[in-house]
């Protein structure tokens, strides 16, 4: 059995968020904003890695940065848009025409651990991953791709044991790995990924990728507490706001670097990936940011020129509208 499968396709279902950007109904429900755009082609690509170069989508991503009130900028991002001659070494039984890596990593209590990730996550799932013909692809991705979140915690760990006082530093990451047409997306804490997909009408759905890790959810307090810890004021220990982090070396024992993973093809009707931290969400809920972007997108015909402002103005948007932390946003433009 798959460890993980195909996110399903978009219903009528609603999706909702709270101003702190908590998912509900995380798998199966999604958002219907009603704003109509033609579609570039009405094929859908099969639930499947593709194999032929000629249905590979083509992806460019933007990025934007805001320090807002902070003392210092605490996030990096890694926007790989074609690292496909690293892999083509391997022996895993697929065709693989092209591999891309989009991440964002949201640090606390210093930069260090972001920037560790930045510099090594993309390295580790390179070396974790399958080299030779598998039964299950996607079941050893999954491994490989934990292994690697687990490989770079442990390396920052001891870094941050060595130092003098040791570093307190503690990253959150939301990932997206493409393999041809396939999205592997990984995340630990509370960034989020989302994918912004057109229906048969052409009216935009979101699709949510990742799932926060927050201590005030059920499952993350009752594992905290099994491992001797406590939550309070919606904090691990109360000092930690998330409950899954690369280094947080003081609380290891309770903040895991273990990621949710889910996978989904991409296809002709996907117009674009949105990555962003926590501080984009602490100013604009996902319907909000979407409906923000759309607009934008829309005046300008969906060109990399509206790609680009929407990017910036979202981010702005979010200051405008309270949010003072650092914020980090990236949009992958998906295209034929």
């Amino acid at each position: 059995m798959d460890l993980f499968g195909d996110l399903p396709p978009p219903s009528e279902n609603n999706f909702s968020d709270d101003r702190n950007g908590t998912y509900q109904n995380q798998a199966s429900s999604l958002l219907q904003l009603g704003i109509k755009r033609p579609l570039h082609s009405e094929t859908v690509t099969h639930n499947k890695i593709q194999k032929t170069k000629g249905d590979i989508l083509h992806l460019k991503p933007f990025v934007a940065e805001r320090q807002g009130e902070r003392n210092e900028m605490q996030d990096t991002t890694s926007l790989f848009e074609n690292c496909t001659s690293d892999y083509q070494y391997n022996q895993c039984g697929l065709i693989i025409n092209r591999v891309s890596f989009f991440a964002v990593f949201d640090g606390h209590g210093g930069k260090n651990a972001s920037q560790f990730a930045q510099e090594n996550l993309h390295v580790n799932i390179n070396k974790n991953f399958p080299k030779e013909a598998v039964l299950n692809f996607d079941n050893e991705l999954k491994k490989s791709i934990i292994k690697a979140f687990k490989d770079t915690d442990e390396a920052f760990l001891l870094r941050a044991s060595l130092e003098n006082p040791p570093l307190k530093d503690g990253a959150t990451a939301a990932c997206v790995l493409v393999v041809n047409n396939t999205i592997y997306v990984a995340n630990i804490g509370d960034s989020k990924t989302i994918l912004v997909r057109t229906n048969e009408e052409g009216k935009s759905t979101i699709l949510p990728l990742s799932k926060d890790h927050s201590p005030l959810n059920y499952e993350e307090r009752q594992r905290i507490q099994n491992a001797g810890g406590f939550v309070k004021d919606g904090r691990v220990q109360g000092i930690v706001e998330v409950s899954r982090a690369f280094g947080d070396l003081r609380f290891k024992k309770y903040i895991i670097s273990k990621p949710d993973i889910v996978k989904s093809t991409l296809t002709e009707r996907d117009r674009y990936i949105l990555i962003a931290c926590d501080g984009l969400w602490k100013g604009l809920t996902v319907a909000e940011a979407v409906d923000f972007i759309e607009k934008i997108l829309m005046e300008n015909e969906y060109n990399d020129d509206g790609f680009f402002k929407a990017c910036n103005e979202v981010a702005n948007e979010a200051i405008r509208r309270g949010s003072s932390d650092n914020i980090t946003v990236v949009i992958i433009r998906i295209y034929s």
